[in-house]
């Protein structure tokens, strides 16, 4: 309030307001892409107004949780053992009733595939058997243009020791 008086008049009252500061409210970046390794990132909360988070994936922790201005948001992840990519929304709640959301795409791991053995010999003799192993992450087949084998299992996933009878 101002007022503005002389002598002999009546006092002159201006009320003054002041808008207030425009909300700042934003994440950058808005979308993480990480590799397959644990690890840790960041993002940038720049705010003026109070603000909270929410995690959807357990694989991944962030610190600070809440505030109330700027802050950088450290993300810490694990590591994904998977050949497939997966993906974590990172909600951060404005006191002003706004959301903005943090989306991070882990990849999986190379898939791979490994037999024990590069050459089998078998005897001549009938009902024999050897064996080999699969290490692998993946799913797998195998075939055999040879109708005198036999080959068990001839298809899975991950890991397994393959018997070739003849």
């Amino acid at each position: 309030t101002i007022t503005v008086s002389a002598s002999g008049v009546a006092n002159q009252v201006i009320l003054v307001e002041q808008d207030g500061a425009s909300t700042i409210f934003s994440v950058s970046p808005s979308t993480i892409n990480i590799g397959s390794d644990a690890g840790s990132t960041s993002f940038t909360v720049s705010s003026n107004i109070l603000w909270t988070t929410l995690i959807d994936q357990s694989w991944v922790a962030i610190f600070p949780t809440s505030g109330s201005f700027t802050s950088t948001v450290s993300v810490n992840y694990e590591a994904n053992n998977t050949t497939s990519e997966r993906t974590s929304t990172i909600t951060i709640n404005g006191a002003n009733g706004n959301n903005k959301y943090v989306q991070i795409t882990q990849a999986g791991v190379a898939k791979s595939l490994t037999a024990s053995a590069t050459k089998l010999k078998v005897s001549e003799v009938a009902n024999n058997s050897i064996s080999f192993d699969i290490t692998s992450n993946t799913s797998w087949s195998i075939t055999s243009n040879q109708t005198w084998l036999s080959i068990s299992p001839s298809g899975g996933m991950n890991n397994a020791k393959i018997t070739v009878a003849c």
